[in-house]
């Protein structure tokens, strides 16, 4: 897709883009009508002709390895605190099932 971008890194293809209308603006801070795509993973821009390469969908794959461990690290600590109020609350029986789903969590952390 065609839009008015500044490439910030050389190497990987990430850019800045402008995603209004107004050319001129654009133009006058130094930005140039590009092909660009849009990383699903990360949400930023980057030259359509890197997204292409090897090195550029290696380094995505690393990216979403890491943005899925922090949401499975995210989930294990919203598992600790439901453990720890079903402690308080007397509800002992609930913390076997919540320990199963930490265990699953863990083991997709740890692969």
């Amino acid at each position: 897709m065609i839009k008015y971008a500044k490439i910030v890194d050389e190497k990987t293809g990430l850019c800045n883009v402008g995603t209004g209308t107004d050319s001129k603006f654009y133009e006058s801070i130094g930005m140039k009508p590009v092909d660009v795509t849009k990383s699903e993973t990360d949400g930023c821009w980057y030259l359509s002709e890197k997204t292409e390469t090897d090195e550029f969908k290696s380094m995505i794959a690393k990216e979403k390895k890491y943005y899925d461990n922090e949401d499975i690290k995210t989930q294990l600590y919203e598992l600790d605190i439901k453990s720890i109020r079903a402690i308080r609350s007397g509800e002992t029986d609930r913390l076997s099932e919540l320990e199963k789903q930490a265990t699953e969590l863990r083991k997709k952390l740890n692969s």
